[in-house]
């Protein structure tokens, strides 16, 4: 994915994962967890990595955990259909916004 951005001159800062699940098949991985959506423990890793300012950040997700978990962490949700990315941004106005 990072190689397929860089053709086109972007890049992901960080890339953030959390591998348990309660209902996972191997026993290690078979927990509840804070990096586990809707908590929001990655988003807080992110922020305090980068040192974001929450206030102007924002989370795009397809599915209401993600949504939930911006909103735990304080920053903007928006629920993302998959479609066009560019348009839904559009939409929204958040990169003029960011800026």
């Amino acid at each position: 994915m990072q190689a397929q951005l860089n053709e086109n001159g972007a890049h992901i800062d960080g890339f953030f994962y959390c591998p348990y699940h309660p209902d996972a098949n191997l026993p290690q991985y078979r927990r509840h967890h804070p990096d586990r959506k809707p908590a929001p423990g990655m988003i807080n890793k992110a922020i305090a990595q980068f040192d974001l300012d929450r206030a102007r950040s924002f989370l795009i997700g397809d599915r209401h955990t993600d949504i939930e978990a911006a909103q735990r962490a304080g920053i903007a949700g928006y629920l993302f259909d998959g479609t066009d990315l560019d348009a839904f941004l559009r939409a929204l106005d958040v990169v003029r916004q960011q800026g």
